[in-house]
């Protein structure tokens, strides 16, 4: 599905995905009015007014400038570590990750776009066939994820183009792009495990063009989405940015303002694509490419990039290329990372297959 999006790039027209998105101007298969949302084959839902607040942090009155990396797991058994040491990988900056991380294959469907949570223990995902929303859990960091349970309640949004979900605030509220628009659902109470219809993220977030592929912080306050308003690239038209937004409060009322770039500057070309926060907003993983002319029939030319900042707010660092995490005859897209710093989903694309050629976990060790 996504990786359509990679071929019509080398043809020079936009299209979905974390490389390139579906055109210049958004297609009318969703209608949107306030916070509502209209398709061919449901019906419509109002946004929630109640609010979401994480039970377990203190949303409101976090410090933008605290890491949260350091955890009470295990990151490779997921036992409970409270008073021991936390370990963390953060330290080691881009190096410690394999050539190539752990296929995803226990699945009953094909899955897309897997998001880890910040403990490492719960994987979403899509099915490409259906485009719904999955979740597997598994006991612990050293255990594969089983094939998932199906999360939504509605039968299907259509012949629409849904990509990367995310999950925030201990599973209460769903982020994920449809139609070149960040949509939300949330955690129906009365219905175990399930989500409501997906509405248009209410707010700045949304613009003209393409918003797509939503990272964000655990706590819900800080959101980055990539949109592609950046100058041309040799052939290519345009480029892509990374907005990042904020906001001082996770109740769901409290709408995202602020309109911030931020995305890294790599030298020759400061090609930026498939923007991948960690839990807390300081660390950053994203694709990029540093030839002067960017060509898609080439993905070795490609690569993932780590950078990191001192606070939410200040500028990344220099970035520095993955030594691992490579994808081969195919460009590697990090998708989320542990709060830990330890393990990534990531998922590949063969540009001339058109279709995904993997999705897998990288493991990398705590510092001693």
């Amino acid at each position: 599905m996504y990786f359509r999006a990679l071929a019509v790039a080398a043809l020079l027209a936009p299209s979905l995905g974390c490389f390139v998105d579906n055109g210049a101007d958004k297609p009318d298969s969703v209608t949107t009015t306030g916070a509502t949302t209209t398709t061919a084959t449901t019906a419509t839902t109002a946004a929630p007014t109640t609010g979401l607040v994480d039970s377990s942090t203190t949303t409101g009155t976090t410090d933008p400038g605290t890491s949260l990396a350091d955890t009470d797991l295990d990151p490779t058994t997921a036992d409970d570590t409270t008073g021991v040491a936390p370990e963390s990988c953060w330290d080691q900056g881009a190096d410690g990750w394999p050539l190539k991380g752990t296929p995803l294959v226990d699945f009953k469907i094909e899955p897309s776009d897997p998001y880890l949570t910040p403990d490492g223990l719960d994987l979403y995902y899509l099915g490409v066939s259906d485009h719904r929303p999955y979740r597997s859990t598994r006991g612990s960091r050293l255990d594969p994820f089983p094939g998932g349970k199906i999360l939504n309640q509605w039968n299907t949004l259509g012949d629409v183009a849904i990509s990367h979900p995310i999950v925030l605030l201990t599973g209460d509220l769903l982020l994920l792009s449809i139609e070149s628009d960040i949509h939300y659902a949330t955690r129906t109470p009365d219905v175990d495990e399930q989500f409501s219809l997906p509405s248009p993220l209410p707010g700045v977030v949304n613009s003209d063009l393409q918003d797509t592929y939503p990272t964000a912080t655990a706590d819900g306050l800080l959101l980055i989405v990539q949109r592609n308003d950046g100058p041309p690239i040799g052939k290519l038209p345009y480029s892509f940015t990374f907005h990042q937004f904020t906001r001082a409060s996770a109740d769901l009322d409290v709408t995202f303002d602020g309109d911030q770039d931020v995305t890294p500057q790599l030298p020759p070309n400061n090609y930026a694509s498939c923007p991948t926060l960690s839990p807390d907003g300081l660390h950053l993983f994203y694709t990029s490419n540093e030839r002067p002319e960017i060509d898609f029939s080439l993905p070795g030319d490609f690569a993932v990039y780590y950078t990191r900042r001192e606070t939410r707010g200040a500028p990344w660092n220099p970035p520095t290329k993955l030594p691992g995490v490579v994808g081969g005859d195919s460009i590697a897209c990090v998708t989320s990372v542990t709060a830990d710093g330890c393990t990534l989903a990531y998922y590949t694309g063969n540009v001339l297959l058109l279709m995904p050629t993997g999705l897998f976990i990288a493991d990398r060790a705590a510092s001693p």
